[in-house]
């Protein structure tokens, strides 16, 4: 990136705004996921600043309106810093991130007016089709491209787009990510589904397996179906190959809370600690309880071998 996109978080919409983040063409929405629609409305917005002389920037809301509505707590595709980098990687210039507490109170007519209108002076906005704004969602893409001309603002909707015949919408990647179906997830996201966490110590029990893990908690990220996937990890900016479990290890008794365990082969570093991400490839075979820790054994190696033998 030739240049350093600046973010502004306001903890009021009442706050005085730098006059960088003023008279700019601006993409609205929650974006989660940053998938193949986020991208054209984002790609639009970019080429509807350029047409107007202005910057490109995104409007996004804290916390997330469906977390706020109590509908995704703890269920995101993507963490706050992987949806900046995505958002970065696209060329735009500016967040803005809008406390969505008081946004919510606002009816269509006032946040038109009071933000986008007064506050924002924008010059441009682009949305996707399915985009809703107001009190109640009083406010729609019909109601956009009524008010736009009286505000003087360019209104682009960007229409749906489609993957296998379905609307690519950060719903269905959910969806597909609980089903365990991290390769379709690809062909929405563009790119493979990816987490982000800090290893953490565990109880070793790998170790005695002789597959020692690098224990993740990744509860702000939509569950994965219970299982295993072959998966690369990132660490220090070396890339590292390697099978991971995630669910509640039903082989092992005491164990009762989900957890991410990566096997990382040929790999026996001190990592403990450190922020790393884990690229999920394909899904192995569903958690499944074995009568030993012999047999566990057995079938983890079983699944390294497979892993290694499509590399």
């Amino acid at each position: 990136m030739n240049k350093i996109m600046k973010i502004l978080q306001l903890r009021s919409i009442f706050e005085v705004l730098p006059n960088e983040f003023i008279n700019g063409v601006y993409a609205i929405g929650s974006f989660d996921g940053i998938h193949l629609g986020h991208k054209e409305i984002l790609q639009e917005t970019k080429k509807l600043a350029n047409a107007l002389g202005s910057f490109a920037g995104v409007i996004l809301f804290n916390p997330h309106p469906k977390e706020y509505m109590g509908y995704l707590s703890n269920a995101f595709i993507t963490s706050n810093n992987q949806q900046i980098n995505e958002i970065a990687k696209l060329g735009i210039d500016k967040i803005l991130i809008l406390p969505f507490a008081e946004v919510q109170c606002l009816n269509a007519q006032s946040f038109v007016e009071d933000i986008l209108k007064n506050k924002l002076q924008i010059k441009g906005l682009v949305s996707g089709e399915n985009f809703y704004f107001g009190s109640n969602k009083t406010g729609s893409v019909a109601y956009l491209k009524e008010v736009s001309p009286s505000i003087s603002v360019e209104y682009t909707c960007v229409p749906n787009v489609l993957v296998n015949n379905k609307v690519c919408s950060s719903s269905i990647i959910r969806l597909l990510i609980q089903e365990g179906k991290v390769e379709d997830v690809t062909s929405y996201l563009g790119r493979n589904f990816i987490v982000e966490s800090t290893v953490i110590h565990g109880n070793k029990r790998g170790r005695t397996l002789g597959f020692p893990t690098a224990n993740l908690n990744i509860n702000n990220y939509i569950s994965l179906k219970y299982g295993v996937y072959a998966v690369n990890l990132y660490v220090d900016g070396i890339t590292y190959t390697g099978i991971a479990n995630f669910g509640m290890r039903p082989s092992i008794k005491e164990e009762k809370t989900e957890l991410l365990e990566v096997n990382i082969f040929d790999f026996n570093e001190n990592i403990y600690d450190k922020q790393v991400s884990v690229e999920f490839l394909y899904f192995i075979r569903a958690e499944q309880k074995f009568e030993s820790l012999n047999a566990l054994m057995q079938q983890i190696q079983q699944d390294v071998i497979l892993v290694k033998n499509r590399e």
